[in-house]
């Protein structure tokens, strides 16, 4: 039996029928058997583990044996198609990573550097300071920490050294510790980032700028599930 699911704020919306319309910015499930599939949205900029982790638990997921698969719009499993009658088109709802802010969320992006090297020491005169927020703030001599609110990453350049890379660890987890809720951080090397860090990234510097014009800011929210390591990606 097929069972298909729409990603509406926290909760899952079971849908009806024989075909259905996904809507490009949103997330869609399908549940067969042990497997799990997550429609991802061209325009959805979610995170395949936090909605799996999150799904499998609103689901009662537990079961070792189950399996979660990843199906990004236009580069679907000939599986995933054989089951699933749908369409995609234009638009989005308040979903799993997209719902109304209750106050203005502030994102940032740090730069953390040995300002001196010369003492051979790895981890003395540590700067870290507010860069902005873009692709072109990156440099690979040193650690970058991007604060996305509910998601942080600490980008690891290639010739950084090792006391800028505990530095900006620590800076994460005390990004981490100050909230009221459990961030999502994520440790990258720079050359082997996921593919839609970028994405993220001007993500939020677009909506860094429309939060300083008085406009409206989407906020992302995900949650760690402590039982990642009972799902299986496949």
């Amino acid at each position: 039996m097929v069972e298909v699911y729409h990603v509406q704020g926290k909760e899952l919306k079971k849908l009806s029928g024989d075909s259905f319309e996904f809507l490009n910015g949103d997330v869609y499930l399908v549940k067969h058997g042990f497997k799990l599939f997550i429609w991802l949205g061209s325009k959805s900029f979610a995170d395949d583990r936090a909605v799996g982790a999150w799904a499998a638990q609103v689901l009662d997921l537990e079961n070792d044996d189950y399996q979660i698969r990843t199906e990004p719009e236009g580069n679907e499993s000939e599986e995933f198609k054989q089951l699933v009658n749908f369409k995609v088109v234009e638009g989005d709802t308040p979903g799993f990573l997209k719902s109304v802010p209750r106050k203005v969320i502030e994102f940032k992006m740090y730069r953390v550097r040995d300002v001196d090297l010369t003492d051979l020491s790895s981890s003395d005169d540590i700067e870290i300071s507010e860069v902005p927020i873009s692709r072109s703030s990156l440099d690979s001599s040193d650690v970058f920490v991007i604060d996305g609110y509910d998601i942080i990453y600490v980008w690891i350049g290639k010739n950084s050294q090792v006391g800028e890379k505990a530095a900006g660890n620590r800076l994460a987890r005390k990004l981490d510790v100050e909230r009221h809720r459990n961030p999502i951080v994520y440790v990258i090397h720079e050359g082997d980032e996921p593919p839609k860090f970028f994405d993220f990234l001007e993500k939020i510097a677009r909506e860094s700028k429309m939060s300083e014009t008085g406009e409206k800011v989407t906020k992302t929210s995900s949650e760690k599930k402590s039982f990642w390591s009972k799902l299986k990606f496949w």
